[in-house]
This record gives structure tokens, sequence and C-alpha cells, in this order.
């Protein structure tokens, strides 16, 4: 009758690094020591959770040319230096095209009547610019999106994951352009969303209200103003 391997033996515990060393016979009654270690992951209540504002499409041109958009401005204004005092990253998203309507196909009739909109949305032009009363500050980011959503076709994503980011604070106009698009994609991607209700403006108001009382929280998200965002932080 073939005797069996004594059963594992722990050797050594230590409260950070564990090391399990198991004697036993391999088939051929040779003596092994296997030494399996493993670095234990800090308890979830001592991951940091970073987080990020991200600011949409308010541009020069998308300001001139749609007073709707202007009420954005003074809140988020009074934000960012808070923001930024208590080491929050912020990065700015535009909207921008090619001249050569490389990413303009003629079945999207949104990308169309973007490109057809004389300089407004022309990469090269001032009018997709951060508007200068919240313009960014050096080293910020600035994103260049080709559709609605911040995450699509862009590098945005890859910015977070180096930060570490966990949490997106949304502002931006349109409510119911960037500011959806990107919520929807940013919970698709498992980060924790807060939209910033005086941060955001739509063309449509019963469109802005019902997306910020049932449609966001529905998604996860939570709704406040810049000033409660802010003092939270």
């Amino acid at each position: 009758m073939r005797s069996q391997a004594p059963a594992p033996v722990v050797e050594r515990w230590q409260p950070e690094i564990f090391s399990w060393v198991l004697a036993g016979l391999d088939r051929r009654g040779a003596k092994i020591k296997l030494t399996l270690s493993h670095q234990s992951l800090s308890p979830a209540s001592e991951v940091q959770m970073t987080t990020t504002l991200i600011i949409g499409d308010v541009q020069t041109g998308i300001v001139e040319a749609f007073p709707w958009t202007e009420p954005v401005l003074q809140p988020l204004a009074a934000l960012l230096p808070l923001a930024r005092k208590k080491g929050t990253p912020v990065i700015y998203v535009r909207a921008a095209l090619r001249l050569d309507r490389a990413e303009v196909p003629s079945r999207n009739p949104n990308a169309t009547w973007m490109f057809n909109s004389g300089d407004l949305f022309q990469e090269a032009s001032a009018a997709t610019s951060i508007h200068h009363d919240i313009q960014p500050m050096s080293g910020e980011a600035v994103i260049t999106k080709r559709r609605g959503s911040a995450f699509t076709g862009t590098d945005l994503e890859a910015i977070l994951r180096a930060r570490g980011v966990t949490d997106i604070a949304l502002a931006g106009v349109a409510t119911s352009g960037v500011v959806l698009a990107t919520l929807i994609d940013a919970t698709e991607r498992d980060y924790a969303v807060t939209v910033l209700r005086d941060g955001c403006a739509d063309a449509e108001t019963d469109v802005h209200d019902f997306l910020l009382s049932s449609v966001f929280p529905g998604r996860g998200a939570q709704v406040v103003n810049c000033r409660d965002w802010v003092e939270g932080l």
C-alpha cells in the first residue's frame, strides 16, 4: 500500500504578506517544498477613492451661439478654484471635427449638422476653445471628441485609469447631449457619477428637468448643486 502524503503544514504567518510552506512527497518519493506567497489586499475602507471633475462642451462658440448655455458659467467659475484647491483634477472636453470630414458619415445627421455649422465645430477654430470664464489651467487635460460621449473615440478612460479615478462629477451642455451620453458610458464602466445640477443646461427645460429628476438617479447617479458637491470633497 502506498503511503499518503502528509497534510500541508503552515510554517509561517505574517499579517501583511502570508506564506504557506507545504511539505509532501512527489510520485517518485522525493521530498519537495512549495512556497506560495500572496500580498494581502487593503480593506475596502482603506482604499482611497479619487474623484475627477469633467466639464463637457462649454466652449466659446457654443456659449455665444446658444444663450441658454450661459447660466452654467457662473457656478462653474466659482466651483473650479475650490475644487483645484482641494486637489481635484479637472478634465475638459470639447466637441470638434476635422476639416476633411473624416469622421462625418452622411448617415449621421448630428455629425453632419455639426460639420455644416460653419466654424462652430471646426477643430482649428477658436470657437471650439474652452470658454474663457472657465478656461483650463496649465497641465489640465483638454480632450477633443467627435461624438456625444466624452468616452467615444477618445483617451478619456486611459487618463482616468492612469489616475486611479473611481468617481466622476459631470457638468456641461447640453444635459441631453454630452452629460447624458457620458453618464451612460461612465456607469457602464463602473464609475460612480455625480451630476452637477447648476453646472448643466439644455435648450429644452422640461427635458433638462426630467433627466435630472428621473433618468440620472435611475442610472445610479447623484444630482447635487456645484456648491454642495465641492463642500463635500
